[in-house]
Order: structure tokens, then sequence, then C-alpha cells
């Protein structure tokens, strides 16, 4: 799979995967990152996946919208999931991140989603 926006540089293939448990990305957050999770994972044949961590460096103070990754991640397919954690980087403002944490309603609801900070 590739990611349509090639600003972005970033090949993934990952295809047809049953036995992927654990997938960490390392992304860096910026007003698309949002559209590329939801391609990377609407067309992840994953149905085993248990977690996945995103660990995000800044690029931008603007994280997008992330409505249809809470979709995605909170769908049928992901079934089976049973942790979502997203790191960022300690001295970003709490603000943004509880703006991000409050467009997934679906991980929040299902007490999956865990956020944290690195230094």
């Amino acid at each position: 799979m590739e990611h349509t926006d090639p600003s972005l540089d970033i090949a993934v293939h990952l295809g047809h995967n049953p036995n992927i448990q654990t997938l960490k990305l390392v992304n860096a957050l910026h007003p698309m990152t949002a559209s590329y999770l939801v391609c990377l994972f609407s067309r992840l044949a994953a149905p085993k996946i248990r977690w996945i961590a995103f660990e995000f460096c800044l690029v931008s103070l603007v994280a997008g919208e992330w409505g249809e990754v809470d979709e995605v991640l909170g769908g049928p397919n992901y079934a089976a999931l049973q942790g979502v954690t997203m790191s960022f980087p300690a001295w970003l403002g709490i603000s943004i991140i509880d703006h991000l944490v409050q467009q997934l309603p679906l991980l929040s609801s299902r007490g999956i989603l865990q956020v944290t900070t690195m230094h």
C-alpha cells in the first residue's frame, strides 16, 4: 500500500498480514497525519492486531481532524484491538493533545486509549 500524497515520501507495504499483533508507528504530526493513518488502517488486513502505538514528533502545531481515524480503529475490523498508545513530545501543550484526544470518542469509550509524553 502506498499513500497517495507524494509530499509524505512514505511507502508502506503491509498488505494482508493476519499474524500482526502489535504495530508501532513513529511519525511526524502534521495536518495530513490523520489522512495517512486512515488510508493505512483502512487497507490493513490484520484481524489479530491487539495493540497500536503511535510515537509522534512534531512538525506542525495543527494536528488535523482525527474523527475518521477513530471510526476506522473503533470499527469492526479492529474489534480485537486492546490498546492504542499515543506518545507526544513532553513540551507539547496539553491543549493540543486534548483537542486530538477529544476527536477519538470510540477509542476512549472502549477504554483502550492511552496518552503519554516522551522526554
